[in-house]
């Protein structure tokens, strides 16, 4: 079972049983509202971020046109664990060095994130041990 969230904008969170409650954690900060047209993606999770959250998916819906920081959002609200360790304190961003790859083809680069239905995002951290 995936943990569903759905980021509407920048500040506000639905989880998939309209509750603030996401992944497990409750979010006092969330703002429920209503679910808009999106694109669900399921986030695959590797080393830090699977040892973190003791899963190796979740799924996030995202608004058409997303971008990095509306991507952020979602996964921190379907994992707030993974803030501070693989994403970025201030949910702008990843932590420096972790990559977001589309479907194990295209590493994403810049602000948009491209995603189509049936689209697995990966977090990779870019080091790899031995």
């Amino acid at each position: 079972m995936y943990a569903v969230a759905t980021v509407e904008n920048t500040n506000s969170y639905r989880s998939a049983d309209d509750t603030s409650v996401m992944a497990g954690v409750a979010c006092p900060n969330a703002t429920v509202t209503p679910a808009k047209a999106g694109v669900a993606v399921k986030v695959e999770l590797f080393g830090t971020a699977r040892l973190a959250t003791g899963k190796r998916a979740v799924e996030v819906v995202l608004p058409n046109n997303a971008s990095r920081r509306d991507f952020v959002r979602a996964l921190a609200a379907a994992c707030p664990q993974l803030v501070d360790h693989v994403i970025r304190p201030d949910l702008t961003g990843l932590q420096d060095g972790y990559l977001l790859n589309r479907s194990g083809k295209t590493f994403l680069q810049g602000d948009a994130i491209s995603v189509a239905p049936g689209d697995s995002l990966l977090i990779i951290s870019n080091q790899a041990g031995g």
